[in-house]
């Protein structure tokens, strides 16, 4: 509750412009006692108290902002095709008159419809459920001459009541003044507002917020032909004011002021705390559950997997939707992403070649210009343009072209054979097929990365290049001095594997005596007989 806030209402702007002339004598006490009591009594309620002499110059009153408790199991549900809305009030605007029974009639037969056989089931509509309705918020104003004979200035605004159910209250209100003139009121207005506002307007469940929009119907504008001879409608009470942007904003209001458990933390928090998926009005995550969830995902690259996290639900999460949840730097990461994953699936869109550039450039004819950096190369092996000429392509890319000439039907090969030539394709097929058997047959030296093949023997290699010792098991180097220590100390994870793997059948002893060379002990430990080297 604040004191001698700025009121923005529409009383208190009209006659901020005007001379504001204050109560005296005993309307001036009434009043302050009236401000002190609302204070008083309302003290943990949204209220807004303005007070005489204020500093900013507003006449004395007051801003309430009454929250509307609804029924229980109460839904409310809405309709946002202007046609459909047009259908459903028109005819309740027109009033019972003689063509009412027919109309029911129709509607009788309609449902008997829907209801035969081979029949089109019409669509069920969505109800939320809520527990209350956003508030009714009183704006008031003293007048010099209350409460001994004129009633407060007010108006009454609210986002999800017609304007015709808006005009009711404010002469509801103008009633109750009428019964209590000459005394304060203001406490009487918001007991009404609080208690009776769905009884006295008579709303039901399920609620149809599209009603907000009746009064294009009900009160269609003057047009070139004079007024509309259905009938006649009343003029709108100016005091009530709908607070909506569009129809749009209405469910989203109506949801926000409610409580919701969330389906992660299983935590009950108010609407405004939670990620609404335009995709998907079926779950419910909070946006700090929501948050880690995307966050995720961006950080892991997987963009394409953005979707609700509700059990099996596959609805899209929507750009718009991440950016209200993650920081600008990961949204730049996410956005970068999704475009690369864009570009990945269009045949005709590469990025440039060069690592400072990446700028997406559109292949014409196997030929790209980056419009960036103005380079021009090759949509095939990414070099330099170089015309008709077979590409040259570099080491790194001969596998993939392996794999498209291996799987690939004979147009395919000889498409590859014209655009890259013979002896580039054979060289690619033999390099790679040369080093897939070096992966799947021997391991590299850890100190100068020479492909070693074993034959037999034990798991202490020699490296015929760098004369290093490694361990055929872990590829770890071994001391010079005593490489079989690896083998024996207790706490290596190859203790006791010097001769894992080998056939206990072999003769060692004989191996050594017929190859071990006649020379000094120095040549034998040059030599390691265990091992095949290539």
């Amino acid at each position: 509750m604040a004191e001698g806030g700025d009121l923005v209402d529409n009383v208190s702007q009209k006659q901020s412009n005007e001379l504001i002339v204050l109560a005296e004598g005993d309307d001036r006490i009434e009043q302050e006692n009236e401000l002190f009591a609302l204070e008083a009594i309302f003290e943990n309620e949204d209220l807004e108290i303005c007070k005489h002499n204020n500093p900013n110059g507003h006449p004395p009153g007051g801003v309430f902002n009454i929250p509307v408790y609804t029924p229980e199991n109460f839904c409310v549900k809405i309709t946002k095709d202007l046609r459909a809305i047009r259908k459903l009030f028109f005819s309740a605007a027109r009033g019972r008159g003689k063509n009412h029974r027919a109309r029911l009639l129709l509607q009788d037969a309609s449902k008997n419809d829907e209801n035969r056989p081979g029949a089109v089931p019409t669509p069920q509509e969505k109800l939320y459920s809520i527990k209350r309705l956003p508030p009714i918020t009183l704006n008031f104003s003293y007048p010099h001459n209350y409460p001994s004979v004129s009633p407060p200035n007010f108006t009454l605004s609210c986002c999800w009541l017609e304007k015709r159910n808006l005009t009711r209250l404010c002469e509801k209100l103008d009633d109750i003044w009428n019964k209590h003139k000459g005394s304060s009121v203001i406490a009487e207005w918001h007991d009404f507002l609080y208690h009776n506002v769905i009884d006295y307007l008579g709303i039901k469940s399920p609620y149809e917020l599209g009603r907000v929009l009746i009064h294009i119907y009900t009160h269609p504008a003057k047009t070139k032909y004079g007024k509309s001879d259905i009938f006649t409608p009343k003029p709108f009470d100016q005091r009530g004011v709908q607070t909506f942007g569009s129809i749009e904003d209405v469910l989203p209001a109506v949801l926000d002021f409610n409580l919701t458990t969330c389906d992660v933390c299983m935590e009950e928090k108010p609407g405004s705390e939670f990620l609404r998926l335009t995709n998907c009005d079926e779950h419910h995550q909070c946006k700090n559950c929501s948050k880690g969830w995307i966050e995720a995902l961006i950080k892991d690259g997987a963009v394409t997997d953005l979707h609700c996290p509700g059990y099996k639900c596959d609805k899209t999460i929507l750009p718009h939707e991440v950016a209200s949840v993650v920081s600008k730097e990961l949204y730049q990461r996410y956005d970068k992403l999704l475009l690369k994953t864009a570009f990945a699936v269009m045949t005709d869109v590469m990025n440039c070649p060069r690592p400072f550039c990446q700028f997406p450039v559109v292949l014409e004819e196997n030929l790209g210009l980056c419009q960036k950096c103005r380079h021009a190369f090759c949509g095939r092996c990414q070099n330099t343009y170089h015309g008709q000429t077979p590409c040259k392509l570099k080491s790194e890319m001969f596998a993939m072209l392996y794999e498209q000439y291996e799987t690939g039907s004979e147009d395919r090969r000889l498409e590859l054979e014209k655009c890259y030539g013979k002896q580039v394709v054979q060289r690619a097929i033999e390099e790679t097929r040369s080093n897939r058997w070096l992966e799947s047959n021997s391991k590299q030296c850890p100190c100068c990365s020479t492909f070693i093949q074993k034959k037999d023997g034990c798991n202490k290699m020699t490296c015929t290049n760098c004369r290093a010792f490694f361990c055929w098991l872990c590829q770890q180097e071994l001391s010079k001095s005593n490489p079989y220590a690896h083998y024996q100390h207790p706490t290596s994870e190859c203790a006791d594997r010097l001769f894992e793997g080998v056939d206990p059948n072999e003769d060692f002893m004989d191996f050594f005596e017929d190859e071990a060379p006649e020379s000094s002990e120095e040549g034998e430990d040059e030599e390691d007989f265990d091992i095949a080297l290539i």
